[in-house]
C-alpha cells in the first residue's frame, strides 16, 4: 500500500494517494500520518480540511519513535506550524512563522509560498509586500509544477492591498501556467 501511495505522490496525484496514506497511518506509519496531514493542508486536489490534518498530526504525535524518523521530522514540524497558522489562536502565528523561517530547506517551493503569504498578509510577521514577492519568485524558480505560478498569480490578482496587485504580471504567470503540458508537473 505504501508503494502505491508513494507512486501516486511522485506523480502528484494527491487525491489518489490520500486513501493509501490514511490506511498506512492508521496501521502505524508515522510518515504516512504526516503525509496525509500535509495533503489535507495543501488544498491541491483535496479540499483543505484542518480538522483531518490535525487528526493525522495527532496520530503522528501518539506513535512511538521510529528509527528513520529524522527523515520526516522537518515535515512534521512544518505541518505543526501550518496548523498553527490556520487555527483560531493568533498568539502562536509568530512561532509558526519562525518554524518556517528556520527550515533548512529554503528551496522548497511549498515552504517558500507559505512564507510569501505570511509576509503578504502580515500573519506572524510584519506585512512586507516586497519580501512576499521575492519569496514567490524564489518558489517559482524551484517549483516543477504550476502551483507556485498559480498561487502567485492569485495573490497578485486578489490581494486586498492595491500595492500588492499587479495584473500584468499575474497575466504573464497564468500564460506560463497555460504553457505547461501537464497542469501539475512541468515538462522535462
Amino acid at each position: 500500500k505504501q508503494r502505491i501511495a508513494d507512486a501516486y505522490l511522485e506523480k502528484k496525484e494527491y487525491a489518489k494517494a490520500l486513501p493509501y496514506f490514511e490506511k498506512s497511518a492508521l496501521a502505524g506509519s508515522k510518515e504516512a500520518a504526516i503525509t496525509a496531514g500535509w495533503i489535507y493542508m495543501q488544498n491541491h486536489q483535496v479540499k483543505r480540511d484542518i480538522i483531518k490534518a490535525k487528526y493525522y498530526y495527532d496520530i503522528y504525535l501518539r506513535m512511538p519513535a521510529e528509527a528513520n524518523e529524522q527523515l520526516y521530522t522537518t515535515r512534521a514540524n512544518m505541518l505543526h506550524a501550518y496548523l498553527m497558522l490556520h487555527d483560531d489562536d493568533t498568539s502562536n502565528d509568530s512561532e509558526a512563522s519562525a518554524i518556517f523561517r528556520s527550515d533548512n530547506n529554503m528551496n522548497d517551493p511549498f515552504v517558500l509560498s507559505i512564507l510569501a503569504n505570511i509576509y503578504a498578509f502580515g500573519v506572524g510577521e510584519s506585512k512586507n509586500i516586497a519580501t512576499a514577492k521575492m519569496l514567490y519568485e524564489r518558489a517559482i524558480k524551484y517549483d516543477k509544477s504550476i502551483m507556485s505560478l498559480n498561487d502567485y498569480a492569485w495573490l497578485l490578482s486578489t490581494h486586498p492591498d492595491p500595492n500588492c496587485r499587479d495584473a500584468k504580471l499575474a497575466l504573464e504567470l497564468m500564460q506560463k501556467v497555460k504553457q505547461k503540458k501537464n497542469p501539475l508537473i512541468s515538462p522535462s
